[in-house]
């Protein structure tokens, strides 16, 4: 009877450890999702500034040259940049918000891995003690 009692301890301390470890893993891959999704931003706020930077330096070259910045040939650089700029910062929302997903899915599925396995260890360890008797 102790030995039964000690199996069936032992295999729900199998089935909680395998629960708690996907738990945590799922945990963990939430914490690098969240980071990926602030370096995304991260990445967005300095291509930005980038931009700004570009803005600024191509006004003052035309403005040293004698030519307004909001025309002509100028204008178009202007808007060249802006437009590349804007589809950087749309490719790097994407990338990061794919990252996220991934890291996200990954959490699960670690998750229902831990839980599988302790899971199986506790049924094998009950399907021992059945076999002993």
């Amino acid at each position: 009877m102790a030995d039964s009692s000690f199996s069936y301890g032992w295999a729900g301390l199998q089935a909680l450890s395998g629960i708690a470890s996907g738990m945590a893993k799922e945990g963990a891959y939430k914490i690098q999702a969240q980071q990926a999704g602030l370096d995304a931003k991260w990445a967005e706020l300095q291509r930005r500034r980038e931009l700004q930077d570009a803005l600024a330096m191509q006004a003052v070259i035309a403005g040293a040259g004698g030519r307004a910045a909001g025309e002509g040939s100028v204008q178009t650089v202007f808007q060249e940049d802006k437009r590349r700029a804007s589809e950087d910062v749309e490719m790097i929302k994407a990338g990061g918000k794919a990252r996220q997903a991934t890291l996200r899915g990954a959490g699960k599925v670690a998750k229902a891995s831990g839980i599988t396995s302790g899971l199986l260890s506790a049924t094998e360890t009950l399907y021992k003690t059945s076999q002993v008797k």
